[in-house]
């Protein structure tokens, strides 16, 4: 049997001013919907680079990447939910755009854990 759910994925840019909020996103998605998984901190796992205009060499920036999987569709309107949020990161960070991702997935359950 498969359950149809959606998958966000938020990225962050990890540096001094955006750790409280890195702490504090992962205790709202847990309260909101009982969990999270992000990447490790320490060292990290995901480096970005872009280009910066009139700057000869890439930017470069450590990321967190946390996954959330939300019982909800892709037309459901309570995901509207993500938008509130990625404003609401993008202020307390600083940052000028904060990436947020969803897609549908579908996590197969064993006939024995129904």
């Amino acid at each position: 049997m498969r359950y149809e759910l959606t998958r966000l994925n938020i990225f962050l840019p990890k540096k001094p001013a955006t750790l409280l909020a890195l702490y504090q996103l992962t205790m709202q998605l847990y309260k909101d919907f009982g969990g999270c998984t992000h990447s490790i901190t320490h060292p990290p796992v995901f480096i970005g680079y872009w280009l910066e205009p009139l700057k000869p060499a890439p930017a470069r920036e450590e990321i967190v990447w946390f996954i959330v999987d939300v019982d909800q569709r892709l037309d459901d309107p309570r995901l509207e939910y993500f938008s509130h949020l990625k404003k609401s990161l993008e202020e307390k960070t600083g940052e000028g755009e904060v990436w947020i991702t969803c897609h549908p997935v579908w996590r197969f359950i064993s006939p024995s854990r129904l």
